[in-house]
């Protein structure tokens, strides 16, 4: 059964931020610390999903719904590594467990249309997904976590996490 991919609006943030604070633990719960994870409350989360909706411009959001429920979403913007200003990064793509293995995962990266994103080394299954829908890896590894312009860091501390680069297929 395929979902309804529509953007995602400021009326949104609620249920997007209950979504993305449970799906932090049950994805994460092996490579961040504990008291990281209860700190990402599902009203801490819908506060962080009202500034992302009401960014605008290159920052875009969509969720996909199935019978009126959002079951995943996913959001882009301008890329954040030098050089890649122009090109567009996917910055989060999650999905509800119940929706998982649908094709809802693939109707979001076809809306999001990025050119690039980063993966953890370590989520075999999420790697699999994007190599699926014409993602290779690129020569670029990098282990970040420290300073507070790191991506990881920012909300993380000092848990580090090696991430991968995986970009669109050029020959796809």
């Amino acid at each position: 059964m395929t979902a309804t991919i529509r953007r995602a609006v400021l009326a949104d943030a609620p249920a997007l931020g209950a979504i993305h604070s449970a799906s932090w633990p049950e994805l994460y719960a092996k490579a961040l610390p504990a008291e990281v994870l209860a700190q990402l409350n599902p009203e801490y989360m819908a506060h962080l999903w009202g500034k992302f909706v009401s960014k605008g411009g290159d920052y875009k959001q969509w969720v996909a719904e199935r019978d009126g429920s959002i079951v995943g979403f996913v959001g882009v913007g301008p890329g954040r590594d030098n050089g890649l200003d122009e090109r567009t990064e996917l910055y989060f793509l999650y999905v509800v467990p119940e929706a998982r293995s649908t094709g809802v995962g693939t109707q979001l990266l076809a809306a999001a249309d990025a050119d690039y994103l980063w993966v953890w080394e370590d989520f075999k299954r999420t790697r699999k997904f994007y190599l699926q829908q014409e993602f290779v890896p690129e020569i670029v590894r990098v282990t970040r976590g420290r300073g507070p312009k790191s991506r990881v860091g920012v909300l993380f501390g000092s848990s580090y996490q090696t991430e991968l680069k995986m970009i669109r297929n050029p020959a796809a």
